[in-house]
């Protein structure tokens, strides 16, 4: 029987075997790349001892991405306890060596003064980080001046009673900035809250305020909103500005009987609405209380280049 023939059957080239082992390669190694097949879970801690003699501390934060939440509660002998956290996920390629916490401290004259940086590095297609953070807990008995870095993030600050803020600065980006200082804090310094195309938050409750201070708050893209809760006497003066470039502006405030404001609105291509609820009268762009001004006041000035402004402001007789 005569043995098939082989005519008409094309055999395969050095160059194209080499290229199909070449393209599987490449394959094997995009896969090893991109497959998410290990988990990371990091965490550092670090805590700066309260050293006798400290009366106040200046604490600068600054993380080159994710989120830091600072909180204040009786630390018991610690001025500052930070945590850093890194939870996601890594290729082959990625070797886990994520994160990196550096803190250091210096006392002069009684005031502490710590900084510290959360450094995090993941490139994709390496790393998938499903949470990047940094806790900071402040001992609530310390006045403190807060300034605060996000290079790509945002942060949050929440005050407890008794808190005493002789400062704030704020710059983060597209996660926004949260600002909820609570009933029973002290103002004694100026608050400079800056995103970039994240949201601006202020949440005001029945604060002490010593002196004449400035609230200067900034917003690139997102809503900016900004609440007011002040049905006691507050003992000085706030003067509040909010400008938003192309997001929406949304004031309420509500105010006590020793308590005046004045807030105005003003948006190049948006609308203003600024609406009375009781004890306050229009003026123009104005919404102005019926005994302002008095000496426990709010200027408030609202502006925005393309978004709209929305007030509510309500005093009690």
């Amino acid at each position: 029987m005569p043995l098939p023939s082989s005519k008409g059957r094309r055999a395969i080239s050095p160059a194209a075997a080499a290229g199909t082992i070449l393209i599987a390669l490449i394959l094997v190694i995009l896969s090893a790349m991109f497959l998410q097949y290990r988990t990371v879970d990091l965490m550092e801690q670090s805590d700066v001892t309260l050293k006798e003699g400290v009366t106040e501390l200046d604490l600068n934060i600054g993380a080159s991405r994710g989120e830091v939440v600072i909180g204040f509660a009786p630390l018991g002998g610690n001025a500052v306890e930070l945590t850093a956290h890194v939870k996601g996920t890594a290729s082959y390629f990625g070797d886990g060596s994520v994160m990196a916490l550096e803190v250091s401290n210096t006392t002069s004259d009684g005031r502490l003064t710590v900084s510290a940086f959360f450094d995090t590095y993941a490139p994709w297609p390496y790393y998938a980080l499903d949470e990047v953070s940094c806790q900071v807990l402040i001992d609530s008995d310390l006045p403190t001046t807060l300034d605060i870095n996000v290079a790509t993030g945002g942060a949050t600050v929440r005050t407890v009673d008794g808190v005493k803020l002789n400062g704030l600065s704020l710059d983060v980006t597209n996660l926004g900035a949260t600002v909820a200082l609570n009933n029973g804090t002290v103002l004694a310094g100026d608050m400079n809250i800056r995103s970039a195309t994240g949201t601006n938050a202020l949440y005001w409750n029945n604060l002490t305020v010593i002196g004449d201070r400035t609230v200067q708050m900034e917003e690139s893209s997102g809503k900016m909103t900004i609440k007011v809760f002040q049905d006691i006497p507050m003992e000085g003066a706030v003067s509040i500005v909010g400008e938003d470039r192309a997001g929406s502006v949304e004031l309420t405030m509500d105010i006590g009987e020793e308590v005046s404001a004045a807030v105005e609105g003003d948006s190049r291509f948006g609308t203003v609405n600024l609406t009375n609820e009781g004890g306050f009268y229009h003026s123009e762009n104005a919404l102005i209380s019926d005994n302002h001004p008095a000496a426990m006041r709010f200027d408030v000035q609202l502006n925005s280049t393309v978004g709209d402004i929305e007030a509510w402001c309500r005093r009690s007789a």
